[in-house]
């Protein structure tokens, strides 16, 4: 057992996961919590991720394939995270 696999934090992912697959939240429950999330995380299209640093939209996505960007693909989109 890693020491990540110990910590509260996964723990808690674990049991919301858990939550979700045994039907105790509804879709209106999921979509607050990722709407919470978006917003915490400032998730922002590579778009506009691209724009606000002043590069080209191709110059982000190598960032992004390369690892240096947060990032997260939800269907055809990526989104990125500025921290």
């Amino acid at each position: 057992m890693t020491q990540h696999e110990n910590t509260r934090g996964l723990r808690i992912a674990k049991r919301y996961l858990q939550v979700v697959q045994n039907g105790e939240l509804t879709m209106s429950d999921r979509l607050m919590v990722l709407e919470h999330e978006f917003k915490e995380m400032n998730l922002v299209p590579l778009s506009e991720a691209a724009r606000s640093a002043g590069i080209s939209y191709n110059g982000m996505k190598k960032r992004v394939n390369e690892g240096r960007e947060m990032s997260i693909t939800i269907g055809s989109e990526t989104f990125v995270s500025p921290y």
